[in-house]
């Protein structure tokens, strides 16, 4: 007997899944809005490598927007705006008067600052620092050791 026919069709779901992906979904919300349970939505993506490549690529693109954006943030940008006007006459009919173009500035976010050093350059800027003490323990070990011989040397010559 055979098992139910998979609902997965690559030429619909790839671009779905690609889509639902670069928007930052998750994989959880990504089968919430295709309709399939997390699991189904795996065995999709371990079975078809054109799935598992758009699902992967899209994440990543995702990732470097907002990389990008972080690393504006932190440096400070300057952003042009455009706004339509759009006015209404007597007879109820809307229609583009004028386009406002204007710039805003966003000054450097230290937040920001902070979170971009700490995450890619971690060794120098993370709260918690590894320090290796193992060339320090062996120095003390060796002065431990050589103030016994010399207390047992002047315990020798006592006696």
């Amino acid at each position: 007997m055979a098992g139910r026919k998979s609902k997965y069709n690559p030429d619909y779901h790839i671009p779905w899944v690609r889509g639902l992906a670069m928007r930052g979904c998750t994989v959880e919300e990504i089968a919430k809005e295709i309709g399939v349970a997390k699991s189904t939505l795996c065995l999709w993506v371990k079975k078809d490598p054109a799935l598992s490549d758009a699902l992967n690529e899209a994440r990543d693109y995702a990732d470097i927007k907002v990389e990008h954006s972080l690393y504006e943030r932190a440096l400070g940008v300057t952003v042009t705006e455009r706004k339509t006007i759009i006015t209404t006459d007597a007879n109820g009919v809307s229609a583009p008067q004028r386009i406002e173009v204007t710039e805003k500035s966003y000054p450097a976010d230290t937040t920001a600052c902070i979170f971009w050093l700490k995450n890619r350059q971690s060794d120098r800027w993370r709260d918690k620092r590894e320090i290796d003490l193992s060339d320090e323990i062996e120095k003390v070990s060796d002065f431990c050791v050589s103030v016994r011989r010399t207390a047992e040397k002047a315990v020798e010559d006592v006696a």
